[in-house]
Parts: structure tokens; C-alpha cells; sequence
């Protein structure tokens, strides 16, 4: 008998409501995408269709599919917007203004080069149109990827990459749309990739025979001469402590201004994978004179784990977003859950 199994991927999404000088409270909502077998899914959070609200592209990375999801002025919708199926050969996906038409298109890079869906108020045409033509080194079968250029460094915002075997072309649009080529970039030819820099490109079957292109590593440096939370909070030293001993818990901790009063608070994200994932979320408020409490100021137990990790062992972990663009971070969960039939046990 044949195996089946039903998946589905519930966002758990935590909107602050923030009033001045007190700790966050949250409401919750769920976001539910459907997959059709356990994987890992990417989200970007952009503003699509132009009204100022954060709206949400969903890519399940095995099912070639990106789902879309637009926000109104009461949250999400519990149904999606659209569902977009990605040809064979797509290596990455992104949402770019790259035509006069009003909103974002979903800028496509394929092994042909690059093509784009057209948008008209939130829905994405299907068929694409194109925009370079090159042929780029990936994989056969490479697994799609969610880059977002504008969260690269000042001189590569908004870059799109045309990746040949041993050099990169940057393009960038200006304000009237035209496409300008930019800077080419040679590459670097490294026996290891250092895990998760998103200021990098790779191709390559393996560690070992990946190229990556290496705008700038810099931006991690900025926090190397702030101090260490777990030395200046004996809370957060005894947490990491028991959390090493254990087996399938994991601790991060977040530094981030989560009450928009200027300092840089600390969040303790403790994750436990078990059977059930959870994610408690400890929050200490940096006091005026810089000093964090002994103890959290709130805690939040969770199911789910946070939108962007490492997993299934996470070096580390963020679950924070504005999702309702008021300025202050909320926080968002994904939740896999599955319906398994008898014949699959």
C-alpha cells in the first residue's frame, strides 16, 4: 500500500502591543501552509502589493512551490493568496521591484538565467518573462533558495547575481528601471563554506568543490566589543551550563531593542527538540543604567520553533520579525504537524 503522509506548517505568529516602559504582551495568530512531506520551508517578509502592511512568501524548498499570503488590516488570511510552482532549475527566488509595474515582481534565477512574474494587486502572473539571459553554473537539481538583497551590505543592496563557473556579475536596477551591469567579482576557491553567510553565493555539489563569492564579512564584527551577556547575568550563565548537558536543548541568545527605548535588551531563546518542539523565550530588559536584572522581566513558552535556524542542530536561532510594521519586533513560530496513515507506520 502506498505511503502517505500529510503535512502542514503552522506559523505561529506573536504580534507585540508594546506601551511605554512596560514589557511586550502578545497576541497570536496562525498562518497555516501546506506541504506535502516534512521539509524545510523559507519565508521573506516584504511589503508585496504596496499598502504598507508586511505580507509573506512561504517557499517549501522540496515541492518547488511558493505560496503567498497578504495582509489586511485585521492580520493574515487563513487561506493563502496564491500558489506559484517554480520550474526545475530554480536556484533562487526573491522579491524585487524590477519593472514599472505597481508592487514587486518574484525575481527567478534558473541555470537559463533570470526571468520574472509580473504583479497586479498582490497576484503574480504565471508566465514569466524574461530578464538576462546567461547560463549559470548550479546544480541539476538544486533546492530553491529565498535571498533577500536588501539586507546585504551598502554597496550590494538590492544586487542581483548572474553566477558563471568562475566569476559573478552584479547587476542592480536603478530608478527608472534599467538594468546596469555592476562589478564583477572573481571567485574564491575554499576546501570549506562557512555555515549561513548570507552575504554569499555557492555552487557546488559538496562542501568541498563549492565556490563561494564573498561580498563582505564584516557585519558580525559589530558586537565582538559588547559584553557578554552570560558574564554580565548569572540567570543566562547557569541556563547555558545546564543546557550543554543535556541532550536535544539548545540555548541562543538575541540582542535587540525589543521595546524601542534604545537599549539593547537580551533574549534567551531556550529550544527543546523532542517529540514536541518547544521554545521558551527569556526576556531581560536592560535597565536605564545599562544593566540587565538578575532575573527575566517575561517568559514566553512556546510550541514551534523560530522562523530562521540551523536545524535540525541549530548553531542559532532568530524568531523575530515586525510582521505588522509598528516598529516593534514580534515573534514567529513554525510548527510542522503531520497526519500519518496507517500503511506509513
Amino acid at each position: 500500500m502506498k505511503h502517505r503522509i500529510i503535512s502542514t506548517l503552522f506559523l505561529f505568529i506573536l504580534v507585540g502591543i508594546v506601551h511605554a516602559g512596560d514589557v511586550p504582551a502578545f497576541k497570536r495568530q496562525v498562518i497555516q501552509i501546506p506541504i506535502s512531506s516534512p521539509c524545510w520551508v523559507q519565508l521573506s517578509w516584504k511589503d508585496i502589493n504596496g499598502d504598507r502592511l508586511v505580507d509573506l512568501m512561504a517557499l517549501v524548498q522540496r515541492d518547488n512551490k511558493a505560496f503567498i499570503y497578504i495582509q489586511n488590516g485585521s492580520g493574515f488570511p487563513s487561506a493563502l493568496v496564491q500558489s506559484i510552482e517554480l520550474s526545475e532549475g530554480t536556484a533562487w527566488v526573491t522579491l524585487y521591484d524590477i519593472n514599472e509595474h505597481h508592487g514587486k515582481e518574484i525575481l527567478i534565477s534558473k541555470s537559463e538565467g533570470l526571468v520574472y512574474l509580473p504583479q497586479n494587486n498582490g497576484v503574480f502572473e504565471m508566465e514569466p518573462q524574461k530578464l538576462i539571459e546567461a547560463r549559470q553554473v548550479f546544480l541539476n537539481n538544486p533546492s530553491p533558495l529565498v535571498i533577500e538583497p536588501n539586507n546585504w551590505p551598502d554597496d550590494m543592496k538590492n544586487a542581483i547575481p548572474v553566477i558563471f563557473s568562475d566569476h559573478t556579475i552584479i547587476y542592480k536596477c536603478d530608478e527608472n528601471y534599467r538594468l546596469n551591469v555592476g562589478r564583477k567579482i572573481e571567485h574564491e576557491f575554499n576546501n570549506t563554506m562557512e555555515k549561513f553567510n548570507w552575504n554569499s553565493w555557492s555552487v557546488g555539489s559538496k562542501k568541498s568543490d563549492q565556490i563561494l563569492i564573498r561580498t563582505t564579512a564584516q557585519e558580525k564584527s559589530k558586537e565582538r566589543d559588547e559584553q557578554d551577556p552570560t558574564e554580565e547575568n548569572e540567570y543566562i550563565k547557569k541556563m547555558f551550563e545546564q543546557t550543554k548537558t543535556k541532550r536535544q536543548q539548545d540555548c541562543f541568545i538575541e540582542k535587540r531593542d525589543i521595546n524601542n527605548d534604545g537599549n539593547k535588551d537580551v533574549i534567551l531563546l531556550h529550544l527543546q527538540q523532542d517529540i514536541d518542539v518547544k521554545t521558551n523565550i527569556i526576556i531581560f530588559k536592560r535597565r536605564r543604567s545599562g544593566e540587565l536584572p538578575e532575573k527575566p522581566d517575561q517568559i514566553l513558552r512556546c510550541r514551534g520553533m523560530p522562523i530562521i535556524g540551523d536545524y535540525p542542530r541549530p548553531t542559532y536561532c532568530k524568531p523575530f520579525f515586525d510582521i505588522n510594521n509598528d516598529g516593534f519586533s514580534d515573534i514567529v513560530f513554525m510548527e510542522p504537524e503531520m497526519i500519518v496513515s496507517v500503511s506509513a507506520l
